[in-house]
């Protein structure tokens, strides 16, 4: 079973439907990995050995502690009313 989760740098770009700031953007990434990895009954553990990282990481990147959006990229999004998204695999493209 493969994880098809598609997280485009500089992500995939979509306009913005409802503003908000980066902290929200930041938990919709996360959230969708959490939904991704409950679609594919893996678990953090799971993960972090299919990507080669310590499961500590992949817990800190999941609870935000680590990995947030770089505020250059949250100012130039926002000054575009541009948001961050995590969508499956060829959703995205268009």
């Amino acid at each position: 079973m493969l994880l098809r989760l598609s997280i485009y740098y500089p992500y995939t770009l979509q306009r913005k439907e409802v503003h908000g700031n980066m902290e929200v953007m930041n938990e919709n990434i996360r959230r969708r990995v959490r939904v991704a990895l409950a679609e594919r009954d893996m678990n953090q553990r799971d993960l972090a050995e299919r990507v080669g990282m310590k499961p500590q990481y992949v817990s800190d990147l999941l609870t935000g502690r680590v990995g947030k959006i770089p505020s250059t990229w949250a100012r130039i999004l926002d000054a575009l009313d541009l948001e961050l998204v995590a969508v499956p695999k060829g959703q995205g493209k268009q």
